[in-house]
């Protein structure tokens, strides 16, 4: 029974944006983020106010069921400068969220 109502609440939010990003690492000027969602396309990676999102890359790193990648690695080269990273993107509800953290 537990499992149905998990698979019913699955298919209902249906997994299609951005529900979950963790910031793994900034080291060596390299950001490495884990995004789980479908949908990436809401995805916005600013540092200092520039977009560095067209320079950042996206990896497929987990396979589900039905073929569908639902967990991405992001991996962004960031500038020499300290300043503030913010991660910007939409949930399975259309809320706009982000994540900021401050480089040195």
């Amino acid at each position: 029974m537990k499992t149905l109502i998990f698979l019913a609440i699955f298919c209902v939010t249906g997994d299609y944006a951005i529900n979950k990003i963790e910031i793994i690492a900034t080291q060596n000027r390299t950001l490495k983020a884990e995004i789980w969602g479908k949908d990436t396309t809401s995805l916005l990676v600013i540092y200092n106010n520039s977009n560095l999102t067209p320079n950042c890359t996206l990896t497929k790193i987990g396979k589900s069921f039905d073929g569908v990648v639902r967990k991405w690695e992001l991996k962004c080269k960031l500038p020499k400068s300290s300043g503030r990273l913010t991660i910007k993107y939409q949930n399975p509800r259309n809320q706009n969220l982000e994540i900021n953290k401050f480089i040195e």
